[in-house]
C-alpha cells in the first residue's frame, strides 16, 4: 500500500452570502486511494481517508495478516515450491557491499602513504584505485591513473585526509553492487 498523509482544513463561509471563505480547524489524514492531487493505493479496501493514526492499519501487520501471502503462494504454487527463508533484509547498499582483500601491488601502494591515510584506507576498507576514481574523474583534481602514492603531500594531507567524509560518502555511493 501506498499511503498519502495531510492536513485536512474545513472552509466555512465567513458572511452570509457566503461570498467570503476562511479556512478553518482541521484534522491529520492518510489517503488510501489515487486523486489528482496525490498518489495512493492499496490492496486491502481501506476506505478512500482515514485518520492519521496507526490503528486503522494496524490488522494488518498482526502475523495473520503477515501469513496471508505466504499461504496464497502456497496455493498457487504447491506448498513444496514456496520456502520461508527468515533472513534479514540489509537496510542499505552499504550492507550489500563485500570488502574485497587488498592485492598484493595495492598493499605496495598503501604502504607508501602517510599513516594517518593507510589507518583511514584500512578502517573503511578503501582501495586505491577508489581514491583515484574521487581525485581523478569526480573531482578532476588528479590525472587519471596516477598512483595515490605520487599525489603531492600537501594534497593528501589538505584534501585527501582533511575530506575524509566526503570521500568516503562519494566512494560508498560508486562501490558496486552484488546485483
Amino acid at each position: 500500500m501506498v499511503l498519502f498523509c495531510n492536513f485536512k482544513t474545513y472552509v466555512v463561509a465567513k458572511d452570509d452570502k457566503g461570498t467570503k471563505h476562511k479556512g478553518t480547524g482541521g484534522q491529520r489524514v492518510m489517503y488510501t486511494e489515487h486523486s489528482p492531487a496525490w498518489d495512493a493505493k492499496n490492496r486491502f479496501q481501506l476506505p478512500p481517508e482515514l485518520p492519521l493514526s496507526f490503528d486503522p492499519i494496524k490488522h494488518l501487520f498482526t502475523d495473520q495478516a503477515a501469513a496471508a501471502p505466504i499461504e496464497k503462494a502456497k496455493e498457487f504454487f504447491g506448498t513444496e515450491n514456496v520456502k520461508v527463508v527468515d533472513e534479514p533484509v540489509p537496510e542499505t547498499p552499504e550492507a550489500l557491499w563485500k570488502p574485497v582483500d587488498y592485492a598484493p601491488e595495492e598493499e605496495q601502494e598503501i604502504s607508501k602513504l602517510p599513516k594517518a591515510l593507510q589507518d583511514l584506507m584500512r578502517a573503511d576498507q578503501v582501495h586505491p584505485s577508489e581514491i583515484q576514481m574521487v581525485a581523478s574523474t569526480k573531482k578532476e583534481y588528479m590525472p587519471s591513473g596516477m598512483p595515490v602514492s605520487e599525489y603531492p603531500k600537501d594534497f593528501i594531507e589538505g584534501w585527501v585526509i582533511a575530506c575524509w567524509p566526503q570521500i568516503l560518502e562519494t566512494i560508498k555511493a560508486e562501490r558496486e553492487l552484488p546485483f
